[in-house]
């Protein structure tokens, strides 16, 4: 199956999404909405760097805030975030240590 796109990178990350579900719910022959393809994890942002584009969220039960760049929001402008807000977000391994990855407001 080939997926043509265009779009921005939100859009691309809704389509692997929706993608990955699909091929789990074939390969175990069950049902989509049956499946939790994410590990979702909730937070606080603690820090916003307006300038560069990026912040720091608190981890629910964690002292170490993550990093995350305003490429990883989804469905949410970066100028429209304030310190205090409650954001969703998947964790990723980067360079540096843990990145907030795919994030929404809560």
């Amino acid at each position: 199956m080939i997926i043509y796109m265009q779009s921005n990178t939100v859009s691309r990350h809704l389509v692997e999404i929706i993608l990955e579900k699909i091929l789990r719910a074939v390969a175990c022959n069950c049902n989509i909405s049956q499946l939790n393809t994410s590990n979702m994890q909730t937070g606080i942002i603690t820090k916003l760097i307006s300038d560069k584009n990026f912040g720091f969220i608190k981890r629910d039960g964690e002292e170490k805030d993550l990093f995350f760049h305003a490429n990883e929001l989804v469905d949410v402008d970066f100028a429209s975030l304030k310190e205090g807000d409650s954001m969703t977000f998947e964790v990723e391994d980067g360079a540096k240590g843990p990145n907030a990855v795919k994030v929404s407001k809560a």
